[in-house]
């Protein structure tokens, strides 16, 4: 999963300055041999800008990884830096790297730019190393940046572009600090630098729309905004383009209603798989959380096989991160609990949630921590090992508890109830534990009380209980 959905999530084409700009700051190659080559991997990467756009982004980052490469060798830093910019931005909305990786890859964009004095190429990579910087943990780090940044504007070409980029991606590092008034503030400039640049109805103003609706007071508003949004997204880029996808998941989190959730995205599943096969990570994230709508609907049965085809889509790698190699383990701990073999999801997921740690982490990690807590909790509780499921739930709550005030969207709300509930089983109703259970069986009512009637079954069983 990605750590936020409250990102700019990059252009879809390379923006980068004309063959006559650079031509202007950085000669070519003098010998009729090295231009031409030159000029070849010019066009190799305009056939990668064309795939980026198209929503092919492996394929897009394997020529512009080449060219770059080739480039470096020449010594032909204009052209390394378009290519290694157009490298790092589909990595960045790929999602399968670390984001130390990605913000390497932009490091050497910006290398490259500032050695051929590109200060549009710099500016770029600069708006968007920093937000992968702040994705790593190090929002303040990243905002040092900024000034940096600021200065490579004042030369740009593509000001209002490039101005509204950054003030996008510093609203979503604000936003990941809790300051949603100061973010406010810089997504308004952001919105107004892009309509400036683009017009209203272009992808780069739906992307500010989408982390404006995310500091929105209202949640009607909020929804109303995302909605707009993955219109411009439908019309501009098409039904099946991995990032009309990402945005149809992100609506979806959002919905109250979660069948209204899965509807949204069970089709658009299916079609993205089969128009582009080899984006696993997309693919996958789009049935991990059609699994979560149709749990939340009491289809517990299609979602455990939604996220049994969702593990088939990607092999385990020895060499991951404990915190992704968490993630698939709670994919698999959730699907065993769904089809009833409990302790096979305790095997699944207790070593990977005791690898990653306990350290103090941004509150978008610890959710991916307290969604592993919760699955094994819920394990523990199926199998009545309920003084060992506590530790857990009681992590999952705290978790979800802290992503709920953070980005207040329906899915968190939905996990929390969830884990107060199952948390509630698992205290019991001793003399010493009963208060706490029943302050948390009261908190999921209120919750599934107000989400409406898919919630009736869950409410009369959390009511059952407290009677």
């Amino acid at each position: 999963l990605k750590a936020v959905d409250i990102a700019d999530q990059l252009p879809s084409i390379a923006t980068c300055e004309s063959a006559e700009y650079v031509n202007a700051v950085f000669a070519p190659p003098s010998t009729p041999e090295a231009a031409a080559e030159i000029e070849g991997l010019r066009q190799q990467l305009t056939r990668a800008a064309t795939l980026e756009t198209a929503g092919e982004l492996p394929r897009a980052r394997a020529l512009a990884s080449e060219v770059a490469l080739r480039a470096s060798e020449l010594s032909y830093r204009p052209l390394e830096a378009q290519a290694r910019l157009l490298d790092g931005r589909a990595q960045m909305e790929l999602g399968e790297a670390r984001p130390a990786d990605t913000a390497a890859l932009l490091n050497q964009a910006l290398a490259a730019a500032t050695a051929a004095d590109l200060p549009d190429i710099a500016a770029e990579s600069l708006a968007r190393g920093l937000f992968v910087q702040a994705l790593d943990g190090h929002a303040d780090d990243a905002l040092r940046w900024a000034t940096v940044a600021e200065a490579h504007l004042e030369r740009a070409v593509e000001r209002d572009r490039l101005r509204g980029l950054l003030r996008n991606n510093l609203g979503a590092i604000y936003r990941m600090r809790g300051d949603d008034e100061r973010a406010r503030e810089l997504l308004e400039e952001a919105l107004t630098a892009r309509v400036a640049a683009h017009g209203a109805q272009h992808v780069e103003v739906a992307r500010t729309l989408i982390n404006l609706s995310l500091v929105s007071e209202s949640d009607g508003a909020r929804v109303d905004a995302m909605r707009r949004a993955l219109e411009i997204f439908e019309a501009q880029l098409g039904p099946s383009h991995p990032e009309t996808l990402d945005k149809r998941i992100g609506l979806s989190v959002h919905l109250s209603s979660p069948s209204e959730a899965a509807e949204l995205l069970e089709r658009a599943c299916a079609q993205f798989s089969h128009e582009h096969p080899d984006s696993t990570e997309i693919r996958q994230r789009c049935l991990i959380f059609l699994a979560h709508h149709r749990a939340e609907t009491g289809d517990t049965a299609r979602a455990a096989g939604t996220l049994r085809t969702a593990l088939q889509l990607t092999a385990a790698r020895a060499d991951a991160a404990p915190i992704d190699a968490l993630g698939r383990a709670t994919v698999e701990a959730l699907a065993s609990y769904y089809e009833g073999d409990y302790a096979a999801g305790v095997a699944a997921i207790e070593g990977p949630l005791r690898d990653a740690g306990e350290a103090d982490a941004p509150w978008w990690i610890e959710r991916r921590l307290g969604e592993a807590a919760y699955a094994l909790g819920l394990n523990l509780l199926a199998l009545d090992r309920r003084d060992e499921a506590v530790g857990p739930l009681e992590r999952a709550v705290a978790a979800m508890s802290r992503a709920r005030e953070a980005a207040p969207r329906v899915e968190y709300y939905q996990r929390e109830a969830n884990a107060q509930w199952a948390l509630a089983q698992a205290l019991g109703r001793s003399p010493e534990t009963r208060a706490r259970a029943d302050e948390l069986a009261a908190a999921a009512a209120r919750w599934y009380e107000r989400a409406g009637p898919e919630y009736a079954s869950r409410l009369a069983a959390v009511r059952s209980r407290r009677e």
